[in-house]
């Protein structure tokens, strides 16, 4: 839980960012808003999931907002996997139809990394198989 001060207005935000291992892939699940006040919390996710793999799915479905903090953290991480593992892209997004969708598409997210409508579609290319055998298996 987060709380901004916007003057005399105070702004209570849930907020959650969670790391966990999908066999060799880390998952980074966020909810809530992603902001100033939130971003560093993001941001140790991402180093330590990005330090330990090539790949890393950041999945985003629950989240509501992202803010331009936000989306330099990610292009930070992209850059630093980018370095580290060459220019292939190995971090894919989750985004669904609600959320930062249209903000993380506006931003051009769409021609620097894979945007995927599910997890278990960013899961299906993390292992190599096309999205759709995640669903019939």
């Amino acid at each position: 839980m987060y709380r901004k001060s916007l003057g005399d207005v105070t702004e209570t935000t849930a907020f959650e960012v969670s790391l966990e291992m999908r066999g060799p892939v880390p998952v980074i699940r966020v909810s809530g808003d992603i902001d100033l006040a939130t971003v560093p919390a993001l941001e140790r996710a991402l180093l330590r999931a990005i330090s330990s793999s090539a790949e890393t799915v950041i999945d985003l479905s629950e989240c509501t907002f992202i803010d331009a903090s936000g989306i330099e953290t990610i292009l930070r991480a992209q850059r630093l996997l980018r370095a580290r593992i060459g220019p292939d892209p190995k971090l894919r997004l989750v985004v669904g139809e609600r959320g930062p969708s249209r903000t993380l598409r506006l931003a051009g997210f769409e021609e620097i990394t894979e945007l995927c409508s599910s997890l278990a579609e960013a899961m299906a290319i993390a292992a190599g198989r096309p999205a759709a055998e995640t669903l019939a298996g």
